[in-house]
């Protein structure tokens, strides 16, 4: 697939055959998956500041499909327009991505990304618009790496105990990262409305270079200092609240609404 779509230039960037980050985690059986329809508030230092609705389908072809819509709001909204748009597929075994596309629209321009996935590679092409360049594709030699959104479904699946810390190399469409995931045990968490008991999984991410002198190695990521994800303790292993710490505050992600077997989003 890459062969055909990676036409363009080939970036030679990657990381070096063995190196330890290139042990790709298989997913655990704690939590299945199923079709649903979700929608987040999100919260930065306080303010109301967006929303996102995901539309997740469980497909019987053995693929998964996911659709995000999200915006700024509120006062952030007057200060930064923002919308943004996510499409991705992946294999429900293994949970491994094949390709995703987002886009974000500002004020005065867009941002988009396409990336393919392959057993040894990744593709990516970015494109700001307007601009006067049309960017090609770009290969990375990083095999096993997953998508944000895969990453998240594996953590979730693996019920991580109390202490229990696993790794996953992940691509952003912009950067690759090193995502630790920490268990942290059992709370008992308000959500709306009602105490809720939780699973408590912290995270914590670096980035991976890819290139240069500093090859293989980790670095701070810059923006994103730590966080933690709660999941609902029940068969559902619902992610239903997340906190980030960031380099400009903290911000906060809190499901609202929540469906199963939603009608088929096209």
């Amino acid at each position: 697939m890459l062969a055909v779509a990676c036409c363009g230039a080939r970036g030679g960037e990657g990381l070096p055959v063995g190196h330890p980050l290139l042990n790709p985690v298989r997913p655990g059986k704690t939590a299945k998956l199923f079709s649903f329809s979700a929608k987040f508030r999100f919260r930065w230092s306080g303010l109301d500041s967006g929303e996102a609705e995901i539309n997740f389908a469980s497909r019987e072809d053995g693929n998964y499909a996911v659709w995000i819509e999200g915006s700024s709001r509120g006062i952030v909204r007057s200060l930064w327009k923002m919308d943004a748009s996510y499409r991705g597929e992946g294999v429900k075994d293994g949970l491994v991505p094949l390709w995703f596309w987002q886009e974000e629209r500002y004020a005065r321009h867009r941002v988009w990304i396409d990336a393919k996935f392959s057993e040894k590679e990744v593709g990516r092409r970015r494109q700001r618009e307007p601009s006067d360049e049309t960017n090609p594709w770009k290969q990375f030699s990083v095999p096993g790496v997953r998508d944000l959104f895969s990453a998240m479904l594996l953590i979730r699946s693996l019920g991580l105990d109390c202490g229990e810390t696993v790794g996953v190399l992940c691509f952003s469409g912009e950067s690759f990262y090193w995502v630790e995931a920490s268990g942290f045990g059992k709370e008992t968490v308000r959500w709306n409305g009602r105490e809720t008991a939780a699973w408590r999984v912290d995270i914590r991410a670096q980035r991976v270079e890819t290139k240069g002198d500093k090859k293989g190695q980790l670095t701070p990521h810059g923006l994103f200092r730590g966080g933690t994800v709660w999941m609902s303790d029940d068969g559902l292993h619902l992610p239903f609240r997340g906190e980030a710490k960031l380099f400009w505050g903290t911000a906060q992600a809190e499901m609202e609404s929540f469906s199963l077997n939603p009608t088929p989003h096209e």
